[in-house]
């Protein structure tokens, strides 16, 4: 075996020159892929596209978020065709303020927007196919003019307006070596960006995720540094008049998540998992707003973790608090000081609500959106006073397939949920198992028309809540990363057999999806335990464990999954490494990877050289590549998504016997 430079351990690594797409083998290798691909699906052509067009069909309602009301004015976002639109509804009419068409970036992707809290100004962030860099421009509502950009350098989704509209507060985003240096900035609409009022260098940061948050009327800003949305380390209050220097809220002494923002009775109210793993809010004075001065407000319960909350204001300020049982939304009202008792919201169903907003000068009115594993994301406006929350838009409940939330027994004996769509009666039936268990990431009920197309086909469509997301608490996360990363493959294994051994399905009617961190997933899984499936996709997957910090931003995950450069770390990582993990011989079921050269997130080297071990390890199955050129991780047009899980899924269900595409 050759030894890997700057590694402790001898490994196995006979593809890697795949991980250079300017070697003319990696070249020649990449033209036969596509070959490969191409004979595959021009013979099942039709059927592709029928599944293309269903699919296409079930996104064409859209998904509703909560619209932005600044006085008499309404905010959304749509889209005209594939250009992505900004309109405001004014004395009941709407129009457009912003397009990509009209930026001169008719491809651009349509990123966060952040309208001034006087509804004249608003701040827009793109990003190109493939590309993660983000430029922001800043747009005049009422004509609809260019006032300011491109801003370059925008961190995505970090722009917050200040009273007044005149400025904005954005992260700085700058490449320094393996790290992005970042600094929170002042800026000035029409300014040169070398003229920015710099609030608050962060230095070099290994996590990924800064958000801002800035209530309307405030002048005290709060910045949130994490590896997640919504699931910051740190926390610094910004004192915007003062001019002082930024305050550092989060106790460095204490391990946890935090969330907050000064809202319009002057106090600082945090969502936070300090000594309280399932979360808790605290309040305080912005002035003092040290540990020791909280004030528990929304004590834990231990088992409901608590995932954002919502400001209502009035002469009884309250708080609408979301919280998730073992993944199922609950959503309860509380007194703002803590005294009294909750109420609680009657949600629709089996289902999320994804967003939480207050309506202004209707302070017995909550917005909401909600979304099923058959409903794409719709707003509901719930009247606190009756209970009642209709639906705000077109979007209706469509029938819902027979969804159950089981436990499987994992291989320690711990219980993990699993949510099972369609009928499991009449002997076992082709199955399509997904999951993700990593970085704190909740899989939660949500619209999926994939998997609506697998149930309708008459199939059976299964997620498992692996550890290492958080749908538990904190603790669960913490279960299944680093030296216990092992827990999260253990439960996807434990699902599978739950499946099987419930006679819902069999090993050879048994098919695995998982997308980034899922596809590592999967990935482990099918080479940890060959026998239980028959054919299984990855798409975006981490395969190498062994040189993945070497490529695109892993270098910022070791706190994730540990370090290759650290001996025992490395001994983590090779032991469940897919890559390393394939032996000649063995028969491993049919598997599709697809992944693109675009992405800087995971690099498309893992899928590539996953490939071709699998086809030299194992040439009695099946193994494909799907190589996008131009793709990013997230960055990718609909367009482009449909007509990738358009092949997945026929390559899955042909592998597993589930007529889909016929007729």
């Amino acid at each position: 075996m050759p030894r890997d430079p700057g590694a402790l351990v001898d490994v196995e690594d006979r593809h890697r020159w795949l991980e250079d797409l300017g070697d003319e083998r990696t070249t020649r290798w990449l033209d036969e892929q596509r070959r490969h691909l191409t004979g595959w699906t021009d013979a099942r052509r039709d059927r592709i596209d029928a599944v293309r067009r269903r699919l296409q069909a079930s996104l064409g309602t859209g998904a509703q978020r909560i619209p932005v009301l600044r006085g008499a004015r309404k905010f959304i976002a749509a889209a005209d065709g594939a250009d992505p639109v900004l309109k405001v509804i004014e004395d009941g009419r709407a129009r457009v303020v912003w397009s990509g068409a009209g930026a001169g970036r008719p491809d651009a992707l349509l990123g966060a927007w952040n309208v001034s809290h006087e509804g004249t100004r608003i701040a827009v962030c793109t990003s190109n196919p493939g590309e993660e860099r983000t430029v922001l421009d800043v747009v005049d509502v009422a004509t609809g003019a260019l006032l300011d950009g491109p801003v370059q350098r925008v961190h995505p989704g970090s722009a917050v307006w200040l009273p007044g509209g005149e400025e904005f507060a954005y992260v700085v985003s700058a490449e320094s070596g393996e790290r992005c240096r970042r600094a929170v900035h002042r800026h000035r609409v029409g300014a040169p960006a070398n003229e920015d009022v710099l609030l608050l260098d962060a230095g070099e940061w290994a996590t990924a995720v800064f958000d801002l948050q800035l209530a309307p009327g405030s002048d005290r800003l709060v910045v949130h540094v994490g590896d997640g949305p919504g699931s910051a380390q740190s926390m610094w209050l910004v004192d915007l008049v003062a001019s002082s220097a930024a305050v550092l809220v989060s106790d460095e002494t204490a391990s946890g998540r935090y969330r907050g923002r000064v809202e319009a009775d002057g106090h600082l109210y945090i969502m936070t998992t300090v000594d309280a793993p399932f979360g808790r809010i605290v309040r305080v004075d912005p002035a003092s707003p040290a540990r020791e001065n909280w004030d528990v407000v929304v004590p834990e319960h231990p088992g409901k973790a608590l995932r954002h909350f919502c400001f209502l204001p009035g002469d009884a300020p309250r708080l609408a608090v979301l919280a998730q049982d073992r993944a199922r939304s609950e959503l309860r009202v509380h007194p703002a000081d803590g005294t009294g008792e909750p109420v609680e919201v009657a949600l629709p169903g089996v289902g999320t609500v994804t967003e939480l907003a207050s309506v202004p000068e209707r302070p017995d009115v909550l917005a909401f959106t909600w979304t099923s594993f058959s409903t794409p994301p719709s707003v509901r406006v719930a009247d606190l006073a009756t209970g009642a929350h209709p639906a705000a838009g077109e979007a209706q409940d469509r029938a819902e397939p027979t969804v159950r939330q089981v436990h499987v027994r994992s291989a320690d004996g711990t219980a993990v949920p699993m949510f099972v769509l369609g009928d499991t009666s009449g002997g076992p039936k082709p199955a399509l198992l997904t999951g993700y268990g990593g970085f704190g990431v909740n899989q939660v009920p949500s619209y999926s028309a994939a998997a609506l197309e697998w149930v309708r086909a008459g199939g059976i469509w299964a997620k498992v809540l692996a550890r290492g997301g958080a749908e538990l608490g904190a603790r669960w996360h913490d279960d299944g990363r680093r030296e216990h990363k092992r827990r999260t493959f253990d439960d996807f294994e434990a699902a599978a057999e739950h499946l099987i051994g419930e006679g819902w399905t069999t090993p050879s009617r048994l098919a695995a999806t998982g997308t980034s961190n899922g596809g590592l997933t999967v990935a482990a899984a099918v080479t940890r335990r060959p026998d239980l499936f028959a054919a299984a996709s990855c798409w975006s997957p981490l395969c190498d464990m062994v040189r993945y910090d070497r490529f695109g931003a892993a270098a910022l995950w070791t706190d994730e999954y540990g370090s290759p450069e650290v001996a025992e770390e490395l001994g983590w990582l090779a032991a469940y490494s897919p890559y390393h993990r394939v032996e000649d011989g063995c028969r491993y079921p049919d598997v599709l990877l697809l992944a693109s050269a675009g992405d800087v997130r995971v690099d498309a080297c893992h899928a590539r050289k996953m490939c071709a071990r699998l086809q030299e390890a194992s040439p009695g199955t099946r193994t494909m590549l799907v190589h996008d050129s131009a793709a990013g991780h997230e960055s990718t047009p609909v367009a482009d998504l449909v007509r990738a899980a358009s092949v997945d899924l026929v390559f899955l269900a042909e592998k597993t016997g589930l007529r889909i595409g016929d007729g």
